[in-house]
């Protein structure tokens, strides 16, 4: 069962911890891997492969680079760690590597900020973008391995488990400009958001 969360739902101020705008380096890493509950967010731009075919690779360039740093600073400002970035898609942790005892909610709500930021850089980039730049994300919540993954100058702090599949697959799901959260997300957040 998922349940879409519309961005027409009131702001919530962040959370005042703040994670380092920095990913933490592989000698930093636990390479101890451990299981932990986790909320992952999976946010996609919309129409990104027919828009990277009209502009050109730098304006695109410039276009991601802005849409991610902009959507960077709503993950951090309510706590969450971005893993990375795949093309145009972003994952996000909430509860990995720091959790926090309402993760879920801050992973909606940074959501929702990132649909609001999205909107305004889409009305600056109207002009050459062609088309409007809307985002669709999937959250869920579930159990994790988190640790070091990978090798050498290359390992970094991830998560692993369909958790994270299930994140992907809401995303894909969602329309664009909507938020779709799994069960267990939907279950610990509606208290504070619905």
């Amino acid at each position: 069962m998922t349940i879409p969360v519309r961005s027409s739902s009131p702001p919530l101020v962040p959370a005042s911890e703040t994670q380092h705008a920095f990913r933490p380096q592989a000698d930093k890493i636990d390479n101890e891997a451990n299981r932990r509950t986790v909320t992952v967010l999976f946010a996609d731009l919309s129409g990104f492969t027919a828009m990277n075919e009209r502009l050109d690779p730098e304006v695109m360039q410039t276009l991601q680079n802005e849409l991610f740093e902009e959507l960077t600073t709503a993950v951090q400002s309510f706590g969450g760690f971005v893993d990375k970035f795949i093309g145009d898609a972003l994952l996000a942790l909430f509860g990995a590597p720091t959790a926090h005892g309402d993760d879920p909610e801050r992973a909606v709500c940074a959501a929702l900020d990132m649909i609001s930021w999205t909107a305004r850089l889409s009305e600056r980039a109207k002009a050459y973008a062609g088309s409007p730049l809307l985002l669709h994300v999937g959250i869920n919540t579930g159990h994790v391995v988190a640790g070091g993954l990978g090798v050498g100058v290359a390992k970094s702090y991830s998560v692993t488990g369909d958790t994270v599949n299930t994140a992907q697959r809401l995303q894909s799901m969602a329309a664009p400009g909507e938020v779709l959260v799994g069960p267990l997300t939907h279950r610990l957040t509606r208290h504070a958001l619905l």
